[in-house]
């Protein structure tokens, strides 16, 4: 019954996927990025419902709308960067790994939207994704990144790497520490099975300037880690 329903899931969600992406492939040639992106909410919002995947967001009441921030949370499988870029306000983009954007028609889809590739085996040639991640982030555009650089094996948060915290501190922006809970449930690794529930997105205080100056890297890392950890153990049932 699950490969049934499963199989249903991804017909669905995948031929709402492939549409959305042609819009949005089209409005990236046509409009800016603030002008297409409530639309490209709206699409991911949908291809989340046909996926079988409900969200709940809990912690909104802590961002300000102006603000521009840098984004961090666990990292669990394919359905992380739509369910962030869907529910977090504002136009968000994120740092992807770079053989993602050598997919079919996802990977034009995210270049031409602003998402910035990183190479994760090179570190020299991962800080140019870096310093093109605190490009965007000082001219006022917040961005997401998952600093555990792969998805999880077991559902269990992993370590952080440190250079996205090396870009926290040249940045000039507040961090804010995110945790999806539920997701692994939903959809693990290495499986096609999905099992259709809620994602709770859990967003934390953010962490203003001073505290991020106030620590190394690695502080900051551990620091932010924890805070995530917490997160995800508050109501995280695996």
């Amino acid at each position: 019954m699950k490969k049934i329903r499963s199989f249903f899931l991804w017909l669905c969600g995948g031929t709402v996927f492939f549409l959305s992406m042609i819009t949005i492939l089209v409005c990236t040639y046509i409009f800016k990025e603030e002008t297409y992106n409530p639309l490209l909410k709206r699409l991911l919002k949908l291809i989340l419902k046909c996926s079988g995947i409900k969200v709940k967001v809990e912690g909104l009441e802590n961002l300000d709308p102006n603000e521009t921030y840098l984004y961090m949370a666990n990292h669990v499988n394919i359905f992380d960067i739509p369910i962030l870029g869907a529910y977090l306000p504002g136009s968000v983009r994120g740092i992807e790994a770079e053989e993602q954007f050598d997919w079919p028609l996802w990977g034009l889809v995210i270049k031409r939207a602003g998402n910035i590739p990183i190479n994760r085996e090179n570190p020299r040639l991962a800080i140019t994704a870096i310093n093109k991640g605190i490009e965007r982030l000082k001219s006022g555009k917040s961005l997401i990144i998952l600093p555990e650089g792969h998805r999880t094996p077991d559902g269990e948060l992993k370590e952080f790497k440190k250079l996205p915290f090396k870009m926290a501190k040249k940045s000039g922006a507040k961090l804010v520490p995110l945790a999806l809970c539920g997701l692994y449930k939903i959809k693990k690794r290495g499986s096609w099975i999905i099992n259709p529930g809620t994602v709770v997105l859990k967003i934390g205080k953010p962490i203003d300037t001073e505290t991020i100056n106030s620590m190394t890297a690695e502080e900051l890392r551990d620091f932010v880690r924890e805070k995530i950890s917490k997160m995800l153990d508050e109501k995280e049932d695996r």
